[in-house]
């Protein structure tokens, strides 16, 4: 239950407030990805990138609960 602000509100800016992160992300990661092509090349950078997603999986397997209890039902 939302108490703070209308919902239609609260989802419009979280989908504005999604895609405006989701850009800059993409912004941040693409220029030293772009240069690890260049200097290391095509095969070495996607090793990378999958060790470093294989270390914030793990990280997310041991850290993060299996059930929190919470319900998102309205009642």
């Amino acid at each position: 239950m939302n108490i703070n602000f209308e919902s239609r509100l609260s989802s419009i800016l979280y989908l504005i407030g999604y895609q405006f992160f989701s850009q800059i992300g993409v912004i941040g990661v693409s220029t030293p990805i772009g240069r690890m092509y260049d200097t290391i090349g095509y095969r070495p950078t996607y090793m990378y990138l999958g060790i470093i997603i294989l270390f914030f999986v793990l990280i997310g397997f041991l850290t993060l609960s299996k059930d929190s209890g919470v319900s998102l039902e309205n009642n």
